[in-house]
């Protein structure tokens, strides 16, 4: 009885560490997406220094897909917030699901110039106690690919 007892308060214990997980990913999340609207380089601090960045771009028949290092990633980011353009698009349907000691975040992107969408999906993981971005993936329609 006591293992079991003992079994069952370590279930509930892990539940709540992920409940938290969770609640913690919808701040981060949140997060992401203000320092988006104000182009804040604070957004560089969002994701691992290894993060794993996948760009998929579609014409509505063909696509094709990038895998870009965290490294050129983090670059392409900081040129970017340094346009100080803002960013308009909107996230839809955002769901949060627990993936074992991680956070899966996916929603629907609304690209404010265009109006077409496309998928978002971002993994959170612990990162020195705070989560972090450690995987992106997000399709982008053909005309919403930023120029420089």
């Amino acid at each position: 009885m006591r293992l079991f007892l003992l079994c069952l308060s370590i279930f509930f214990a892990l539940s709540g560490a992920r409940a938290d997980d969770v609640a913690e990913a919808k701040v981060a999340f949140a997060t992401l997406v203000d320092y988006q609207k104000k182009d804040d380089i604070r957004t560089l601090d969002l994701f691992t220094q290894d993060c794993a960045v996948k760009f998929t771009v579609t014409d509505g028949k063909a696509t094709r897909a990038a895998v870009i290092p965290a490294d050129v990633f983090r670059e392409m980011l900081a040129k970017s917030i340094a346009l100080k353009h803002g960013n308009k698009d909107v996230y839809e349907e955002v769901k949060y699901s627990q993936e074992g000691v991680c956070v899966r975040v996916t929603s629907t992107i609304l690209y404010a110039e265009t109006g077409k969408r496309g998928p978002f999906s971002a993994l959170y993981v612990r990162d020195k106690a705070v989560l972090k971005i450690k995987e992106l993936n997000v399709t982008l329609p053909e005309n919403a690919v930023p120029s420089e």
